[in-house]
């Protein structure tokens, strides 16, 4: 298992810097498209969470994280409109907080958020 973890993570660090230079229009496509694809297979993600929480009760998981993991068609359908709703806000990458950025090499710079296409 902790191979498993290893390759998952080397694959979620290898997807962050992709990610992190992909463009605007394709980062709303990829969430536009996930949202579709989330209601599209409801009903194997539906099926799929059953088994999840089955096995998670066997193992003894609480009423409260059984419920966490408990999906309804409602959750997935608010988990669509959840991606939807990222796609729609401004891109973060390359924005500053606020108007002073640091850096960690100790110097600092006022900065404007710019729109990214």
């Amino acid at each position: 298992m902790a191979e498993d973890l290893d390759e998952l993570g080397e694959r979620a660090v290898t997807a962050a810097r992709a990610l992190a230079r992909a463009r605007r229009a394709a980062k709303d496509a990829f969430l536009t498209g996930a949202a579709a694809l989330l209601e599209e297979r409801r009903e194997e993600v539906l099926a799929a969470n059953a088994q999840d929480v089955a096995a998670a009760e066997t193992a003894g998981a609480d009423a409260t994280a059984l419920d966490r993991l408990r999906l309804t068609p409602a959750r997935v359908a608010q988990m669509a409109e959840g991606l939807r709703a990222v796609a729609a806000q401004a891109d973060p990458v390359g924005a500053c907080g606020s108007a002073r950025c640091g850096y960690r090499s100790g110097w600092s710079a006022w900065s404007t958020r710019t729109a990214r296409t």
